[in-house]
């Protein structure tokens, strides 16, 4: 995350209404820019206090005005808080600046870099490489085994062939949302 991203995001949640007067934005090496803690802070002290309007939330993505309709009508996605985040993101994503959680998913990492983040899709050279015969390694089959499912049964089928319009193929893609589930 660039600086002038950071402070974008630091603004947008002030505006929002968020109390971060114990944060400030940091160079954290390679990895980019962060928040980190102004000062010191007491045991228990409140770090930030950020309205619930500025997470993305199964409750947001169903009170959407563009998706909303679409996502409520869809019963696979009932009960499914995970997957309407992801949506959520991805519309979000899509629409650019034109979205009220612009700022928030600017600062996200890049396709590229979300790729590397989740064993889930490592290529499997590298899962049984660095995961061996472990738990983890078919955890991370299963994750990966279960979104392609997802993307394959509820994405395609059912939101962008029926609404290609609020759901567009490109904007919804495999990549693109292998990026949102990192996340």
């Amino acid at each position: 995350m660039s600086e002038r991203r950071a402070q974008a995001l630091l603004d947008w949640l002030r505006r929002e209404g968020a109390t971060l007067d114990a944060l400030t934005i940091c160079a954290f090496g390679d990895a980019g820019y962060g928040l980190a803690a102004a000062r010191d802070l007491a045991l228990g002290e409140l770090a930030m206090r950020c309205p619930c309007r500025c997470v993305l939330t199964a409750d947001a993505a169903l009170a959407d005005r563009e998706i909303g309709d679409a996502l409520r009508g869809c019963s696979a996605l009932r009960g499914d808080d995970e997957h309407l985040v992801i949506l959520l993101l991805l519309h979000s994503k899509h629409q650019g600046a034109a979205s009220r959680f612009a700022p928030y998913v600017d600062c996200l990492p890049s396709e590229t870099e979300a790729a590397s983040l989740l064993p889930a899709f490592w290529d499997e050279h590298e899962q049984r490489t660095l995961l061996g015969n472990t738990p983890l390694f078919k955890q991370a089959r299963a994750s990966a085994e279960a979104l392609r499912t997802f993307h394959a049964r509820v994405i395609e089928p059912l939101l962008t062939a029926c609404y290609p319009s609020l759901f567009p193929a490109e904007a919804f893609s495999w990549p693109k949302l292998v990026w949102a589930y990192s996340m």
